[in-house]
Order: C-alpha cells, then sequence, then structure tokens
C-alpha cells in the first residue's frame, strides 16, 4: 500500500460518512470523491478524522475502511 493509496481511501472513507454519497460505480469517481475530501480538509486533517472514527466507531470503520479501499483500488 503506497501512502498515495492510504491518502485516497481514508479521503473516500470520510466521503462515506456523508448521508448524500453515492458510489458513482467506477474507481475514477471513488477517487474523485476521495480527492474532494482531501483537497478540503489535507491528508493530516482526514487522517485525524478517520481516527476519531475508529475511535468512536471501530466495528463500522473497520468494514468502512475496507470498502474504501477496494473502491479507490488500494486492494
Amino acid at each position: 500500500m503506497t501512502a498515495v493509496a492510504d491518502a485516497l481511501a481514508e479521503g473516500l472513507f470520510l466521503q462515506m460518512l456523508h448521508s448524500d454519497y453515492v458510489h458513482g460505480g467506477s474507481t475514477g469517481a471513488a477517487r474523485h470523491a476521495a480527492f474532494v475530501e482531501l483537497k478540503a480538509h489535507g491528508v493530516d486533517g482526514c487522517a485525524n478524522a478517520v481516527a476519531t472514527e475508529y475511535g468512536d466507531h471501530p466495528v463500522e470503520s473497520a468494514l468502512r475502511m475496507l470498502e474504501a479501499r477496494a473502491l479507490v483500488g488500494a486492494r
């Protein structure tokens, strides 16, 4: 896993928290959604928010991250 793939997965993870997020069906759409979050909060901001979610909701967060990693192509 590269640092870029990690960052994309974290960005998409946060986008998935938004109730209006709908996966567009492609890796490109998932990566675009991740970039939106990364641009808004930066890599460190996204990492901090993901850590907070893991602390608050560990089981749901683990499942969400698995999905986010798969969607952005970060296997």
